[in-house]
């Protein structure tokens, strides 16, 4: 297929659309440009202007269905320029969408790249960071030609990362300031840097931000920028997460009898309980409304059918975000925390007609775990005697993960499942395991899920199963301080249905047959 333009001008319009016409069309293109023949000049007066000489693209097409006839002295077919243009869905808002090809510098390419974390919804805190990350960037070096950013620019970006202030957001010092009169005011080192980890997070913002310059052709052949400096001996240690697995003291040192029977709200006792056993993350599991537990119809291999009380992770309600789009999930409830009474709870909460799982909990869209967090995390080191500092409230993911891979040899597929991971090849997988990983492997049910939990060998507990009633003077006085809320902002409720009232699997139990009474004398 060609592609002739009608001057130089529109030559170059083509060659930067070729991205995104292959990226529409699903076909990868090659571009080769080439001169048309020149025109026959006859009787061409010597003061004429020159001649200017179209030029013609050819680009390789599909091959057709069924062959058409050819035609004797037939032209190419010529498209306009404008069929070259990106669809709507990769103009971002407030761009003009016949500027949007031509975009190479800083400045027009920031748009671009936050519309996809606006498509994808992720977390506001981490939207915030990485805008504060490329704006940082454009203030130090200025906007420029995203071909033209070399090393320099990136140690000056270094150099501004280390000398960034903490908290700088909330420090009424920095209020109404810019970026560059910020780190004016830090020179001297008044006020404390970001840690390392943070700086390299910053990098990591910066360097997507590249791959993506990269994947549209704006880049000029060149390498992502971030790889050009040594990160390693800038930052020290690339060891992102200090967290590990706490010993199986540490894990239950939170969970003792005398801690769980002493607890006054329901989160601190249940929602301990899922993070330990499950895994799951803390915002993931504090979010959860009252109708995000449920039962689910499950049929194992021989097709008998079981019901499994599952949590289902979602994004449904307003406030509730998940941490990637692999997040959304459903996560069983394991038959330690059936026994200890969560059904019970649930049947208090139909009672009282709350909507949360746990009422009371901060409200907040961005961290609803914070309360739990705050409430284990200042008594770890305290109450509880936890002294390793590499332990907080997160790493019961890491305890379940090491006892799984290493005690009971768990495949990382149902690992994956279970903590809301992709399955994309970890590094020494050969290509079999990939195979048999991903591809092969059938998604794993929540049942697969509640088995896998079930063998694990957590150390066993001492804690008091629920009571009906137990927390209901705290549940009465949250949902009554909720709805109440609710009316002062105009917000009156409506009298919607309780979700189904959670009935426990009825247990067998064998009756020993007593001998009849000896007759009276």
């Amino acid at each position: 297929m060609k592609i002739q333009s009608s001057g130089p001008a529109d030559t170059d319009d083509m060659m930067r659309a070729f991205p995104m016409l292959s990226e529409t069309i699903g076909r990868r293109l090659a571009a080769t440009t080439e001169r048309a023949p020149a025109p026959v000049a006859r009787h061409v007066p010597p003061a004429a202007p020159p001649v200017v000489v179209p030029a013609v693209v050819t680009v390789p097409a599909e091959v057709p269905k069924a062959p058409e006839p050819a035609v004797v002295g037939a032209a190419a077919p010529v498209l306009p320029v404008a069929a070259l243009r990106p669809p709507a869905a990769f103009v971002p808002a407030g761009e003009v969408a016949e500027n949007a090809p031509s975009a190479s510098d800083l400045e027009t390419l920031f748009p671009w790249h936050m519309e996809k974390y606006a498509r994808r919804k992720t977390n506001a805190d981490t939207v915030s960071s990485i805008r504060r990350t490329l704006e940082m960037f454009i203030a130090v070096n200025g906007n420029k030609e995203a071909s033209e950013v070399d090393y320099q620019d990136m140690q000056r970006f270094a150099t501004a990362l280390s000398k960034w202030p903490k908290f700088a957001n909330y420090n009424e010092d920095f209020k109404d300031k810019s970026i560059r009169e910020i780190l004016d005011l830090n020179v001297g080192g008044k006020y404390p840097a970001i840690k390392r980890s943070t700086q390299e997070t910053h990098l990591q913002h910066l360097s997507a931000f590249f791959n993506e310059v990269i994947r549209w052709k704006r880049n000029g052949g060149n390498p992502n920028p971030v790889l050009t400096i040594n990160r390693t001996k800038e930052y020290g240690s690339q060891n992102s997460h200090p967290k590990h697995a706490p010993d199986e003291i540490d894990w239950a040192a939170p969970m003792a009898k005398a801690v769980m029977d002493n607890v006054d709200a329901p989160h601190k006792f249940f929602g301990t309980l899922l993070l330990a056993y499950t895994g799951a993350r803390t915002n993931e599991v504090c979010q959860l409304k009252r109708r995000d537990l449920q039962y689910v119809s499950v049929r194992d291999k021989k097709k008998f059918t079981h019901k499994v009380l599952c949590m289902k992770i979602n994004t449904e309600a307003k406030g509730q975000h998940l941490k990637s789009a692999n997040a959304h999930r459903l996560v069983p409830v394991p038959t330690q925390v059936l026994k200890l009474g969560i059904e019970d709870y649930l049947m208090d909460l139909d009672q009282i007609g709350a909507e949360e799982l746990f009422p009371g909990l901060a409200e907040s869209c961005d961290r609803p775990g914070k309360s739990l967090s705050n409430y284990h995390n200042s008594r770890l080191r305290t109450d509880w005697g936890v002294t390793d500092t590499g332990v907080t409230l997160h790493c019961y993911r890491h305890f379940i993960t090491t006892m799984a891979t290493y005690d009971c040899h768990v495949s990382p597929v149902l690992l994956n499942a279970l903590f809301g991971h992709s399955n994309r090849p970890v590094e020494g997988a050969t290509g079999g395991e990939v195979l048999r990983g991903k591809r092969y492997a059938d998604k794993a049910s929540p049942l697969h899920l509640r088995d896998m939990l079930d063998e694990l060998p957590f150390p066993e507990l001492d804690i008091t199963p629920y009571v009906r009633g137990r927390f209901d003077n705290y549940l009465c006085h949250e949902v009554g301080r909720l709805k109440a809320g609710q009316k002062r902002r105009g917000r009156v409720p409506k009298n919607k249905s309780a979700p189904a009232p959670a009935v426990a699997a009825p247990v067998l139990q064998l009756v020993t047959p007593q001998p009849p009474p000896a007759p009276a004398p």
